[in-house]
């Protein structure tokens, strides 16, 4: 066994404190990305929340802030899957040339998250599923079994935009 004298262990780090804060999206951006909304999932304005600032936390890059929020509902008997209401959502935001994070994304039987960027201006959407109360579920089956046995209008999908942006 060797012992080295004069050897100090390392001194810890300081965490760099972040300077940055999030901002909303400018109000025509996320006007836009409501509009985006509107036309991708068939949706009439009315049936579409915008609320302009909200309190907001970016939990991957550990950064808060407000953001804008867009937020529908839709049903099974409009969309098949969490997937075909994300496709058309997906699709129009890389066609406006935000870029997919695959930071924080996460995809499952019951919700869907995605994160697309675009300088210093983040959209997250999230995507959730739910059934009712009254639809009965064994507790040993999949959840995807009870989604499967489930009328479509009785699927509920939440739909939810999220855009933000770092200031400093």
């Amino acid at each position: 066994m060797t012992c080295i004298v004069g050897f100090a262990a390392p001194k810890p780090v300081k965490k760099l404190v972040s300077t940055s804060k999030l901002e909303p999206l400018s109000q025509t951006a996320c006007i836009g990305i409501r509009d985006y909304v509107v036309g991708s999932l068939k949706k009439k304005p009315s049936e579409i929340k915008l609320e302009s600032q909200i309190s907001f936390e970016d939990t991957i890059n550990k950064v808060k802030g407000t953001a804008c929020q867009i937020t529908t509902q839709s049903t099974a008997k409009s969309f098949k899957s969490i997937a075909d209401v994300a496709k058309p959502l997906e699709a129009i935001l890389i066609k406006q040339e935000w870029k997919e994070e695959k930071s924080g994304a996460a995809d499952g039987s019951e919700g869907k998250i995605m994160r697309f960027n675009k300088g210093n201006n983040l959209v997250l959407l999230n995507i959730e599923s739910s059934l009712p109360k009254d639809v009965k579920c064994a507790a040993d089956v999949p959840i995807d079994t009870c989604y499967q046995n489930a009328k479509p209008e009785q699927i509920k999908y939440k739909i939810v935009l999220t855009g933000t942006r770092t200031t400093r």
